[in-house]
């Protein structure tokens, strides 16, 4: 009987969320670096893009990674 495969780790299976939380997080510091850099929050229409894309995407890798944790923690039978 073969034995069984150990459970990969929260890393590997969260891969994606993790590359998706850092490049948003990443985006949204240089979104507010852009829309402060006069001292005051003046963003233009290309720093609000950015500001809500980075939003989005990190967002969409902390879900990521939230879904790859939990799917960890489950029992398997």
């Amino acid at each position: 009987m073969p034995e069984p495969q150990p459970k990969p780790g929260l890393i590997s299976r969260g891969a994606v969320g993790f590359w998706f939380l850092g490049l948003g997080v990443l985006g949204l510091v240089r979104s507010l670096m852009r829309a402060y850099r006069s001292g005051v929050f003046e963003p233009d229409a290309i720093t609000l893009l950015w500001l809500i894309g980075s939003i989005l995407l990190t967002a969409m890798g902390a879900l990521r990674v939230w879904r790859a944790w939990r799917e960890g923690s489950l029992p398997r039978d």
